[in-house]
């Protein structure tokens, strides 16, 4: 299956899995962003990764979406055989008003990230996105939400990736009470 450059897809093989030893299967699948058109021959493809929020380096007090991934500028060339589907990275202002249709296997609720953040390993930061530019796989189309603005869950991601508690205007203090006891754990 052919997939042109900015197409996103699910993969099974971390950009330096040599160097990290495999400590980041817990977050596979990866998502990742195709470098370079496929000519559907060549045995690997160039990769450009994104991150998920418990990989990150970033201040106790961030919020992450629980399916929010950033961007990064990390790239790998991967085999073929280590890309498991689509999906669709959307900036997370577009994700939260907008729907993604698109025919099997891709499934709406596990294969659609929303966006707003790269992140750069080198210097250990992150920065707002004000624009991401990820085509769409073949078949699917983003179409306005009629029922409204999504309603965004965030969540606090602990040291190791833990997600400790989502969190509202209504329940902030509560993320911050577990932000502190975790500090001190």
């Amino acid at each position: 299956m052919a997939r042109q450059k900015g197409e996103c897809v699910l993969v099974d093989v971390w950009w330096n899995e040599a160097v990290e030893g495999g400590s980041c299967a817990r977050w596979s699948p990866f998502v990742a962003e195709l470098a370079a058109d496929d000519d559907g021959c060549s045995p690997t493809l160039p990769l450009r990764y994104f991150f998920h929020p418990g990989q990150t380096a970033h201040q106790a007090t961030d919020r992450f979406y629980p399916n929010e991934v950033c961007s990064s500028t990390c790239t790998a060339s991967v085999p073929r055989k280590a890309i498991l589907r689509s999906c669709v990275v959307l900036h997370a202002n577009i994700y939260r008003t907008h729907d993604v249709r698109g025919p099997p296997p891709l499934d709406v609720d596990r294969d659609v990230f929303p966006c707003r953040r790269s992140y750069h390993p080198d210097t250990r930061s992150l920065h707002s996105l004000s624009r991401l530019r990820c085509r769409l796989p073949a078949g699917c189309t983003v179409v306005k939400r009629t029922a409204g603005p999504r309603d965004l869950q965030q969540v606090w991601i602990g040291p190791g990736g833990v997600m400790l508690a989502a969190h509202t205007g209504e329940v902030a203090a509560s993320v911050a009470a577990a932000a502190g006891a975790a500090a001190g754990a």
